[in-house]
C-alpha cells in the first residue's frame, strides 16, 4: 500500500470523508487510482486551513450575524490533531484537471484551478493512529509498517458525499 503525507487538519478531513478532493500540483499516478492509500498526517499544520474552510462553508448571512467571527476565534490548533502518524486510508479516483475540475467544484469554467484534483472515492479513519515519521509526496512505507497498514486498528468508515 502506498502512503501520502498530508498536513493537518486536511489529513483528518480526508480520512473522515469531509474533504471531496485532495489537491496536488501533479496527477495521481493512474495505477493507484481506486487502490487504498494510507494517509500519513505530517508534522506541519496548515494554520490557514480553518479560516479557509469556514469562509467556504459559511454563507453571507452567517458572516453578517457574527457567527463566522466567533467560529474563527474557536479555531483548532495543531495540538488538536494527531501528527507524524498514519491516521487512515483513502481511495482516490483518477485525477481531474482544468475545466473538468472547475465543473466538479462548481467554479466558472473560464478560470479553472491550476492544480490536479484527486477525487475521494472512500475513506477510513483508523481508531488508533500508527506512529511513523513519514516522507513527502506519494511513498512506499517500509515492510514492517506496511504489515501494520494491511491490518490497521479498528477503523471507522466515512461516508463520502458525492
Amino acid at each position: 500500500m502506498m502512503a501520502l503525507t498530508v498536513k493537518q487538519p486536511w489529513a483528518h478531513l480526508l480520512v473522515h470523508g469531509l474533504k471531496r478532493f485532495e489537491f496536488r500540483r501533479w496527477a495521481m499516478p493512474g495505477r493507484y487510482a481506486g487502490e487504498p492509500i494510507a494517509i500519513h498526517a505530517g508534522v506541519k499544520f496548515d494554520h490557514d486551513a480553518w479560516p479557509a474552510m469556514l469562509q467556504a462553508a459559511c454563507d453571507q448571512s452567517l458572516a453578517q450575524q457574527g457567527l463566522l467571527a466567533r467560529a474563527l476565534q474557536a479555531a483548532p490548533t495543531a495540538d488538536d490533531y494527531q501528527a507524524r502518524a498514519f491516521v487512515g486510508a483513502v481511495r482516490f479516483g483518477h485525477s481531474i484537471v482544468g475545466r473538468s475540475l472547475a465543473r466538479a467544484l462548481d467554479l466558472p469554467p473560464d478560470d479553472p484551478p491550476d492544480m490536479f484534483g484527486w477525487p475521494v472515492l472512500s475513506a477510513v479513519a483508523y481508531a488508533t493512529p500508527i506512529d511513523y515519521p513519514g516522507k513527502l509526496g506519494l511513498w512506499l512505507p517500509p515492510d514492517a509498517i506496511a504489515q501494520q497498514l494491511a491490518r490497521p486498528p479498528a477503523a471507522d468508515k466515512a461516508g463520502i458525499a458525492s
